[in-house]
């Protein structure tokens, strides 16, 4: 018990203090007059959580009406600023000075008033807290017996205007000063957004790209280069790494990401491998949850949609005597995927792919399907326990299990994941500057996956596990913060030779990494960032470096003015070193996907492997008596049609005598125009390095007038050594007037007009009927230049396409975005994205000859905007409109083609229910209200309105 007979709250209220920097006014406590009346100023900071407070304070509302003394009751009502109108909701607690216990609280009527009793005399903190205000704070000193009338005011915000963020520089730091563009997701914005995976409620931030591939299913990138697989985006869950450790994808289905408990989520644009290493290159997505201290209660949430949705999500959390905090969250979605259509030529191309006898380990048919499986489900259980030995030292474990089913897009087509399994777990130690975790995961999947298009079923049990450890330390009176950390990553693939192959038993590979990070408050306006971080990969035995340096100036504390160069290092994934999956093709050549950790080499001199006829010929192109050779039914059949067999076989009699190779070009298949792309030269193929990024971004944001938000940024990227896929077996071509020329001349030579005469014919007739067959082969594809590590004598020729580094581009970029807060119930924002190149050829990547073609994979232009309403009786609505520009895929090998430009209109209802249901609330989401019917990448569905709802009860 407290003072006065208080129950001490159970919530470690001077951590909230400390998390977000809760600043006193400063005002004279006699002088309460003058507090009041700067409480609604715009420059009222914005830096308390409004939803943690009013969770928290609700939760001990009852425990401090308890308090057996009534003295000093502190009265009052609570207005907007601009309007003056009263305002009912608003949450008005006094806590001790120290933050830690609440003495009163009480809800303002619809009148605005409120009433705080149980308050002895002494010195107080006075909150007032309402969602889509901000955070009204005052010092307060109450004398014996004195009954005080306060009148406050507040500032309408639907952001927290400047809050404080931890991805930016991996510790904790006001938004305005990161050397880095952030943006945030607050709980409250994803509570209004009733969709059926919080990656959606993505979809607006100016940067990023959402596109949907399925239900449940999305392709997300910062800052473009996105690809079918999802995993163009670094993204974290509670500082954990959030790839598949086999396959390395980012299945966001499987994380989680619940909206009932997620806190924020933190946006990055830019590059971030400086401290995060390889594979950062553009942006940083950082899902955040709900710590079980700062939010204990239980939250329930049920929904239904279109598409045959049902989602359902439970959240329970609490406090142990004040040192132990859980929580346990469960979910469950389950949908029908859009369909494709056999009569679209898209998917009708994605259909005709689908092999239907499915084949275990032993290649024995174990299973037939009857096309493809639009089913969707996602399950999720996952845990948290939290020991606090003080307030600044704790331990936190967590575990969490998934199971999925869903389409996924990989390189070679498409992967039915049909109840994969996750396993993940964690452990964090914090103790004031110091910093550790372990976590671990494990992929299991055994046999329920398959690759469409080959028939193969998939077996996995792959595993990664990651240790980090960093210490902050403070020098000038926290002016200059140095941040040391140090990292190991080991992941163990196991596919059991389905993904991997031949590299099975020598796949596994380590990430060693350390970085120093460091930030000088210059002066009150000017602050210096500086870090650097080295890696290296045992897989190619190669190091990378990762600087960046950033300049941010403050003229003012709402304006901020920031100058960063950032390198970035690319990070290839466990197929791209060691994947090893065929694909066998009955009307074309074998294609198969191998993993380039080694590299490649072609034989010297070249050698041509042949479609036709078995073998490898010297040289670009064929031996004239290869052709001779299988020409020869033919030309028997035109020549002696009454008995052609014994004319083929005297003519294959002649083959030693046939001279000559009948030289070809290469080729990487043929334009637009239908002519082909040459290559000039057939090097050698050194193992996968580093792609490097190198960005120079100049960025503002500030606050005009309390009601603004704007945010610019101008960025330069130049891109080296660029990591893509491609095949890496060029055709070999053999011009028709060349091959004719070389065969009427190699059959003038051989033969004889006796030997032919017992066939009716001459050796000019001969010679000109080859030399019109010659047509058949000429001009189009008789053979792959194939690497001396696949090439195999028993076995057909294989196209072979793999991830390589060559080439360069460089483009600019821009990101605006304004947020506006026009009152109590009206706010917007828009924002506006641009590319100077998104799709860049073999001419642009310095690569003239070579075929290869670079697609940032999303549009060189988006534009986004909306407005909210509120109003006083709960109601919520809010429109939007996105807007998303045409652009070209070019995405390993089944990912080609053109998305056309498409605008659709969202809109969203939320409404929060009174007492005696207060914490009930409802939310409807309509995406895509027109029902555009749409597609937002090369290799998916076509999609059309989705309603969503979610029905939340939190007590």
């Amino acid at each position: 018990m407290g003072p006065e007979g208080g129950k001490r709250s159970s919530v470690n209220h001077s951590e909230i203090r400390q998390r977000f920097r809760i600043p006193c006014l400063g005002a004279d406590p006699d002088d309460l007059s003058e507090v009041v009346s700067n409480a609604g100023s715009p420059r009222t900071p914005a830096v308390f959580h409004r939803p943690v407070w009013a969770v928290f304070s609700l939760a001990i509302l009852g425990l401090s009406s308890l308090q057996a003394v009534q003295e000093g009751p502190v009265t009052g009502t609570v207005s907007d600023a601009a309007s003056d109108d009263p305002l009912p909701g608003v949450l008005v607690s006094i806590l001790d000075t120290d933050a830690e216990t609440v003495r009163s609280s009480d809800v303002t009527d619809k009148d605005g008033l409120f009433l705080l009793s149980n308050v002895t005399q002494g010195s107080y903190i006075l909150v007032a807290d309402r969602d889509e205000f901000s955070l009204y704070r005052t010092e307060l000193e109450l004398l014996s017996d004195e009954q005080r009338v306060i009148d406050i005011q507040l500032t309408a915000s639907t952001v927290e205007l400047d809050p404080y963020v931890v991805s930016a520089s991996r510790y904790e730091e006001k938004a305005l000063k990161s050397p880095a563009s952030v943006t945030v997701v607050s709980s409250r914005q994803l509570a209004r957004d009733a969709v059926p995976s919080v990656v959606a409620s993505l979809r607006n931030i100016p940067g990023v790209d959402v596109m949907q591939a399925g239900m449940g299913r999305y392709l997300v990138a910062v800052r473009g280069f996105n690809n079918a697989f999802g995993s163009a985006t670094y993204a974290m869950v509670d500082n954990r790494e959030s790839f598949n450790p086999g396959m390395a994808l980012i299945g966001y289905s499987r994380l989680p990401i619940e909206a009932i408990d997620l806190d924020r989520i933190e946006v990055i644009r830019g590059p971030a491998s400086a401290l995060y290493g390889p594979g950062v290159a553009h942006g940083v997505i950082h899902f955040l949850s709900k710590d079980p201290f700062m939010y204990p209660g239980t939250t329930i949430s049920v929904g239904v949609g279109s598409q045959a949705l049902l989602q359902g999500s439970i959240r329970h959390a609490g406090v142990f005597k004040e040192k132990l905090g859980y929580k346990i969250t469960a979910s469950f979605m389950q949908a029908e995927d859009w369909k494709l259509d056999p009569d679209d030529e898209h998917d009708a191309e994605i259909l005709d792919r689908i092999e239907p006898k499915l084949k275990d380990l032993d290649d024995v048919v174990v299973r037939v399907i009857d096309g493809r499986d639009y089913d969707v489900y996602a399950m999720k259980l996952n845990g948290q326990v939290q020991y606090r030995f003080s307030d600044q030292t704790r331990i936190t474990a967590y575990a969490g299990y998934s199971k999925i089913k869903q389409i996924l897009n990989a390189t070679l087509g498409e992967i039915q994941a049909d109840g994969p399994e996750g396993v993940t777990a964690q452990l964090q130690f914090e103790s004031g500057p110091f910093y550790a975790q372990a976590y671990g995961q494990v992929t299991l999947v055994d046999g329920n996956n398959w690759f469409y298009p080959i028939g193969d079923l998939m077996y996995e049990n792959s595993s990664q596990i990651d240790l980090q450890a960093r210490y902050n330390l403070d020098f000038l009176d926290d002016r200059f913060v140095v941040n040391v950390g140090a990292d190991y990553k080991l992941t163990t693939p196991r596919t059991y030779g389905t993904v991997m192959g031949r590299f099975e038993d020598e796949d596994s590979f380590s990430l060693y990494g350390g970085y120093l990070f460091s930030s000088w408050q210059i002066s009150e306006k000017v602050n210096l960032t500086a870090s650097g971080r080295i890696d290296y990969m045992d897989a190619t035995e190669k190091a990378s470096f990762s600087p960046r340096i950033g300049l941010v100036v403050q003229p003012t504390p709402e304006n901020a003015f920031r100058l960063t160069y950032n390198r970035a290092t690319s990070r290839a994934t466990a197929t791209d070193y060691f994947g090893d999956i065929f694909v066998p093709n009955e009307n074309d050549a074998n294609v198969r996907f191998l993993g380039s950790a080694k590299g490649f080499t072609f034989p010297d001199p070249r050698q041509t492997t042949n479609f036709y006829v078995p073998g490898r010929d010297p040289g670009i192109g064929m031996a004239t008596a290869r052709a001779f050779s299988f020409l020869a039914g033919s030309v028997a059949e035109t020549l002696a049609p009454d008995d052609p067999a014994a004319l083929t076989d005297f003519l294959k009699s002649k083959r030693p005598q046939i001279n000559g190779v009948s030289e070809g070009i290469m080729t990487y298949g043929r334009d637009e125009n239908g002519e082909p792309i040459i290559v000039q030269s057939l090097q050698d193929i050194e193992g996968i390095g580093e792609e490097t990024t190198q960005t120079i971004e100049l960025g503002y944001k500030g606050i005009l007038g309390g009601r603004f938000v704007v945010g610019i940024d101008g960025y330069y990227t130049k891109k080296s050594d660029f990591l893509f896929s491609h095949f890496i077996t060029p055709f070999v071509e053999i011009p028709t007037e060349i091959l004719s020329n070389d065969l009427r001349a190699a059959v003038m030579a051989a033969f004889t007009d006796e030997e032919l005469a017992p066939y009716g014919i001459d050796v000019g007739t001969l010679a000109s009927t080859y030399a019109d067959s010659g047509t058949f082969l000429g001009d189009t594809t008789i053979g792959i230049m194939e690497p001396d590590q696949t090439y195999d004598s028993e076995t057909g020729p294989e196209m072979i396409l793999a991830h390589q580094n060559a080439g360069n581009i460089d483009y600019f970029g821009v990101d605006v975005s304004i947020d506006v807060v026009l009152n109590e119930y009206w706010s917007g924002y828009a924002n506006f994205s641009w590319f100077s190149e998104n799709y860049f050829n073999e001419y642009a990547i310095g690569l003239p000859g070579s075929g290869y073609v670079i697609s940032m994979n999303t549009p060189k232009e988006k534009f986004r905007a909306g407005v909210v309403y509120r109003t006083r009786t709960g109601f919520t609505m809010s429109g939007g409109l996105r807007y998303v520009g045409r652009f070209t895929v070019a995405d390993g090998r089944n990912y080609k083609g053109v998305v056309e430009a498409y605008t659709l209109f969202d809109v969203g209802l939320m409404y929060d229910f009174p007492e005696p249901a207060r914490g009930l609330n409802l939310a409807i989401t309509v995406q895509n209200v027109f029902d555009n019917q749409h597609r937002e990448y090369i290799g998916v569905p076509t999609i059309g309105r989705l309603i969503s709802s979610r029905l939340t009860y939190t007590f």
